[in-house]
């Protein structure tokens, strides 16, 4: 019997392989594609960072104290109509009972200027940002009263949970409280800008 060829034709094969590009090449395209959210995040950074050292000097602190006094002033408001018998001086509510004292790092400053620059630098039109900025330092501003209201009350009433409460409970709920402050401003302004013009 005569045997079959094994032998395979050879021919020329196509390819369609598209040529691998460069470090350099892909770092540019991801870069021009994340332009925008790479700078939002490095003005965070920088301008936050900067913010943070400009709070912790101490000529910052002279600046810082007529807020101080507002806080101690509205808080103490808000006791004496609790029927907690309190006084304000400068910065310091106490009553025969208990006294706390509003410090540097208790002024809601910090998450203020964070939430302020997160609006300042995200990427879209100036029209949304003014009006975001305001109510959301009124927002903090007003938590930072309840913070000074209910710690006062730990205070008086519960004090072996008042370190919790100030450095560990009140902490969190200000970086979330901060966080879900940008989301709903986020959100609207998503929401703005999907409505179509119409016409005058």
């Amino acid at each position: 019997m005569a045997k079959k060829s094994s032998k395979k034709k050879k021919g020329i094969k196509s390819t369609n392989k598209v040529p691998k590009k460069s470090f350099s090449t892909r770092w540019k395209e991801k870069w021009e594609k994340n332009k925008k959210s790479y700078m939002f995040i490095f003005s965070i950074l920088v301008f936050g960072l900067f913010s943070f050292w400009l709070t912790s000097q101490e000529f910052f602190d002279k600046l810082a104290q007529p807020l101080l006094n507002l806080y101690a002033t509205i808080s103490n408001w808000i006791l004496l109509a609790l029927g907690q018998g309190t006084r304000a001086s400068s910065e310091s509510i106490f009553s025969s009972d208990f006294s706390i004292q509003i410090k540097k790092g208790c002024d809601a400053i910090a998450p203020m200027i964070l939430y302020t620059l997160s609006i300042i630098f995200f990427p879209v039109k100036w029209k949304f940002k003014p009006k975001g900025i305001l109510i959301g330092i009124a927002l903090l501003f007003a938590l930072n009263i309840v913070r000074i209201v209910t710690l006062y009350l730990t205070g008086k009433y519960i004090p072996s949970i008042f370190d919790m409460m100030h450095t560990d409970i009140w902490q969190i709920l200000f970086i979330v409280f901060t966080l879900y402050l940008w989301l709903v401003w986020l959100r609207k302004v998503n929401e703005q800008e999907q409505i179509p013009a119409t016409d005058g």
